[in-house]
């Protein structure tokens, strides 16, 4: 009985893969420890896809496999450079936008974080990020009327506080 080439494909494929596969995975942790098992698996893939350009010889096979391994990592690194400078952009953005004012506002922000958490989360909501009650009852998935007593005891607290401040 004659084996089709698919057959011998499929068994140098898997030959290469018992011969190559826990050193192209050291090969990756050592440069991307936290990504090497998603690559070796991509590799593995592609090396499966392309099955019928595998050489016949062991060596080159082992090496072809450690190409393509490099080259994914090589995209990798890439994705991860560019990953991290859009992290850093988006940071620097961030900080940018959402850095409190340098003005009496902080007078305020201190009040509120002395909130019981629940009313400050409201108080904050509404005043901060523009939500309605009734958004914030679903949001936190409350009842209206809970939500309508925190903004109460809050808006109560703040008035309190900031009359006696004046005093």
């Amino acid at each position: 009985m004659r084996r089709s080439a698919k057959d011998k494909s499929e068994a140098r494929y898997l030959a290469l893969v018992d011969e190559a596969a826990l050193d192209v995975l050291r090969y990756l942790q050592r440069r991307m420890p936290t990504e090497a098992a998603d690559l070796l698996n991509d590799a593995l893939l592609v090396a499966w896809q392309k099955r019928a350009r595998l050489p016949e010889n062991v060596i080159d096979a082992r090496m072809w496999l450690f190409g393509i391994a490099r080259n994914l990592l090589r995209n990798g690194v890439r994705t991860e450079i560019r990953r991290s400078a859009l992290n850093e952009t988006l940071r620097a953005e961030l900080t940018v936008t959402t850095a409190p004012p340098a003005d009496d506002g902080a007078a305020i922000r201190d009040l509120i974080e002395r909130l019981p958490p629940d009313v400050a989360e409201v108080i904050t909501l509404v005043h901060w990020e523009g939500f309605s009650l009734a958004d914030i009852a679903r949001l936190q998935s409350v009842p209206s009327a809970t939500v309508r007593g925190r903004y109460r005891r809050g808006k109560e607290l703040l008035l309190s506080a900031t009359s006696a401040a004046r005093k």
